[in-house]
């Protein structure tokens, strides 16, 4: 499926309403066969978080926006995204800001099918279904967990933690600046 903005200076908006998830850009592309999506040009991609103070927070968001292109392999888990990045995440207790040249980011591939499902015990936060066979397995298996992410070219790191949504000063504050960020959450 290829998409293209009618009107200059327009993007076309691909809309996932049961996933909460909303993508932009001048020229979309997406490969069902190949489990990609790419977009050339500018663009921008919004999907719901989890929030762990506050479940079914509907503010809870990410939101990634770029100058150049973005790509996401779903198979692989692995989205680039190039070119003047801003990405931005909002949830109850916490916010950060990112700004940089090119950001790559892995995220936690959801489970394919019930056979590869890996189980989950009652104790556990996750969201579980009984499968039938006497174990639980994931839900939404963390498709959105980010595992890994580089950030690269005149980075800008600010994240904030707060008591509550109303609190005025942040409980904490920190602000990495550089030519690199790497996160990992393996």
């Amino acid at each position: 499926l290829t998409l293209y903005a009618t009107e200059e200076g327009a993007l076309a908006e691909v809309i996932d309403v049961n996933e909460d998830r909303l993508l932009r850009g001048r020229h979309i592309v997406m490969d069902d066969q190949a489990q990609t999506v790419r977009v050339e040009g500018p663009g921008a991609l919004a999907a719901a978080m989890e929030d762990p103070d506050n479940p079914g927070n509907p503010d809870a968001r990410m939101t990634i926006d770029w100058d150049r292109a973005m790509r996401i392999n779903s198979d692989t888990g692995k989205a680039e995204f190039h070119g003047g990045v801003e990405a931005i995440t909002r949830r109850t207790a916490d916010t950060s800001d990112l700004t940089c040249d090119d950001l790559d980011v892995w995220f936690t591939p959801p489970a394919a099918t019930e056979d590869n499902a890996e189980p989950v015990h009652a104790d556990d936060t996750a969201p579980v279904v009984e499968s039938g066979e006497g174990e639980d397995v994931l839900l939404d298996a963390g498709g959105r967990d980010v595992r890994k992410a580089i950030a690269t070219g005149d980075v800008r790191f600010v994240a904030a933690t707060r008591a509550d949504a109303q609190a005025r000063e942040p409980l904490s504050r920190v602000m990495i600046l550089g030519p690199k960020l790497t996160f990992t959450n393996e």
